[in-house]
């Protein structure tokens, strides 16, 4: 087991997607000969969720934040999204609250998607147009890509409207 994959089971555990975790250490305990030490481990740990994130969260401080390639992790998790949005039905809503808690699960990754959560707001807020954010996260989920440049100059907004509106969007959050 990498580093990059005992941190997107950690972040899967964390947020309730534990069969996944599951599914890998048993091929894992098929596959390896001889076992690794951290499948060993693991493979003790049974079902026991705390037990589990303990073991992942001690052979993660082996490694230092920066030396855990967070790109990798980040295309893991977003692969995972996107198979639950495309075969599992999830509506943008759920996949975007999939980035939101994957993000803040650990807080070293998914600096160029931290405001997908923010845009998907404004767009349920109709102050830019779902269709286009769908779109850009449509291909965010193929491509990695959020370039959220693209949503603002599809619309006109008259300026009055468009301050009610960001003043509407800022004190719903507060």
């Amino acid at each position: 087991m990498t580093y990059e994959q005992a941190l997107y089971y950690k972040i899967l555990i964390i947020n309730g997607f534990e069969e996944e975790y599951h599914e890998f250490v048993n091929e894992k305990l098929i596959s390896e000969s001889p076992l690794s030490d951290i499948i060993l481990e693991l493979s003790f740990c049974g079902r026991d969720k705390d037990k589990i994130l303990s073991v992942l969260g001690e052979y993660l401080l082996d490694v230092a934040k920066k030396d855990i390639d967070s790109e990798t992790v980040e295309n893991y998790l977003r692969n995972f999204i996107r198979d639950k949005y495309l075969n599992e039905n999830y509506s943008v809503a759920d996949a975007v609250d999939l980035v939101y808690s994957f993000m803040y699960s650990d807080d070293y990754l998914w600096r160029d998607v931290s405001n997908v959560y923010d845009y998907h707001l404004l767009a349920e807020d109709g102050i830019i147009k779902m269709e286009d954010f769908v779109k850009l996260f449509e291909e965010y989920l193929l491509y990695g890509k959020f370039d959220s440049k693209k949503l603002w100059g599809k619309k006109e907004v008259k300026k009055e409207n468009f301050f009610k509106k960001v003043l509407y969007f800022l004190t719903r959050r507060g």
